[in-house]
């Protein structure tokens, strides 16, 4: 018995992992709802499309209908519906960092970061993300959430 529930929850974290692997591996262009990485401490979360910096946002956060598009000027345009998957009220905050092809983060210096956007999420509501590079040299992005007040309510 309790060798069939081990086996069970193997199976169970291995369709995850492959369900999330098959989603990052999309490179921003998933179209069903993730719940990202929370751990920003390893290599492979600088090419994560989204990354959660907080350690429990995963259990009240997702992000729903990832794209990436340019404009006619050829500026990256990222688009994401961020899903509150609680019944309390919270605030987050996004930033969008964007790299050129060879995997440096442009408008980094000091004074010329990207700036984080204020996101208030009621329960169980959609918050519809939209942000352009600025500039065509931008090849990848990563957007990155936190909390400004954890879910209450």
């Amino acid at each position: 018995m309790v060798k069939n529930a081990l086996n069970m929850k193997s199976v169970r974290l291995l369709s995850k992992t492959v369900a999330l692997s098959t989603v990052l591996s999309l490179g921003g262009c998933a179209s069903t709802s993730t719940v990202p990485t929370s751990d920003t401490t390893t290599p492979e979360s600088a090419s994560r499309p989204v990354v959660l910096l907080d350690e429990d946002m995963e259990n009240y956060v997702a992000v729903d209908n990832l794209t990436d598009t340019r404009n006619e000027n050829s500026y990256l345009i990222v688009q994401a519906n961020i899903r509150s998957r609680s019944d309390k009220d919270m605030t987050l905050q996004a930033q969008t960092l964007f790299y050129d092809k060879n995997g440096v983060i442009l408008n980094s210096s000091p004074g010329d970061e990207a700036p984080w956007v204020t996101i208030p999420l009621s329960a169980n509501s959609l918050y519809p993300y939209k942000v352009q590079s600025l500039t065509a040299h931008a090849r990848k992005y990563c957007i990155r959430l936190r909390y400004l007040a954890r879910p209450r309510g």
